[in-house]
């Protein structure tokens, strides 16, 4: 490390510990509200360079600016006592850590953890546009009055989906099932036409075949048709 190095820890090290109760308490807000910010917009990005824009640019702004976040501080603090810097750990602990932590509590906790929590979480991910989220199963939400409110034209929420994906999956299952067993069926009867030397018998054995067919694919479209139509 050069002196220059070693001199800008101690510097950074006496003056946050230097720093008064309500000074570390307000500036601890808005930091922790930018990094529990830029994880959230992290979360929302969808590709690798959106990630990357929006996890860098809150995290350099409250680096830049000098915001107080208590666990940058339990770093920065004891690196710069272990090259000489004069902090009074008491004083540090009263006067930057615990305000810092306080603050950084509000601003990413309430500000950014309540915020969403309130908009997104507060039935499920039901009539809202958050269907990435998972919740815990029995939640009861607590806001009524929020609650009744539907937005049209949006899906219903990740409870509906679910059903739909298990109805397709049942009937899709029952298509394979027909298909199976037709795969089966044309089998024998191409042995048994193999058999035949008359055309017309033949012809008949075909026609018995694409009624069997026929049949197999009705099967669907109707199940289709009777759940829309208790939907």
């Amino acid at each position: 490390h050069t002196e220059e190095q070693i001199d800008f820890l101690r510097h950074g090290a006496e003056y946050k510990a230097g720093l008064d109760f309500w000074t570390s308490f307000w500036r601890g807000i808005p930091a922790n509200f930018m990094i529990c910010t830029s994880i959230q917009m992290g979360i929302a990005a969808r590709d690798m360079l959106g990630k990357l824009v929006v996890l860098h640019f809150p995290l350099m702004l409250y680096t830049i600016v000098g915001w107080e976040h208590a666990l940058t501080n339990m770093i920065v603090v004891p690196l710069g006592c272990m090259y000489g810097a004069e902090v009074d750990l008491g004083v540090w602990l009263v006067n930057n850590l615990i305000p810092a932590a306080i603050g950084n509590a509000i601003g990413g906790g309430l500000l950014v953890g309540g915020l969403e929590t309130v908009l997104f979480s507060w039935d499920k991910g039901q009539s809202n546009t958050n269907q990435l989220h998972t919740h815990a199963e029995g939640y009861q939400p607590k806001f009524s009055t929020i609650r009744k409110l539907r937005l049209p034209g949006l899906p219903s929420g990740n409870k509906n989906l679910k059903k739909k994906l298990q109805a397709a999956q049942k009937e899709l299952s029952v298509v394979l099932e027909d298909l199976e067993k037709s795969k089966v069926e044309l089998q024998k009867m191409n042995v048994a036409m193999s058999s035949y030397d008359d055309l017309e018998e033949c012809a008949a054995v075909q026609e018995a075949y694409h009624a069997a067919m026929e049949v197999t694919r009705r099967k669907p479209r109707q199940g289709t048709e009777e759940r829309d139509a208790s939907e």
